[in-house]
């Protein structure tokens, strides 16, 4: 169980990082682009990458917790058991 959980956090933090990274391109890239809105493409907005780039902190948060959690009942479950 607890190798899950530890795979599960190592995830979150993951997918937290990649949010942020895919966030920070989108945001530079809009900015880049700035006078230059005349392609057809549609990407997101920087609106958009903000509104996503405040999830990842909870993402990492939940992930490190998870990991937190996880380290104490291994550490309870030894206890008891030695």
């Amino acid at each position: 169980m607890s190798m899950s959980a530890i795979h599960s956090a190592s995830q979150l933090i993951q997918q937290s990082q990649a949010q942020l990274d895919r966030d920070a391109h989108t945001i530079a890239s809009v900015q880049a682009e700035g006078a230059n809105p005349q392609q057809s493409v549609a990407k997101p907005s920087a609106e958009s990458a903000l509104l996503s780039a405040t999830q990842a902190p909870l993402y990492g948060a939940a992930g490190a917790t998870l990991l937190r959690h996880s380290d104490e009942m291994l550490g309870t479950l030894l206890d008891t058991t030695a």
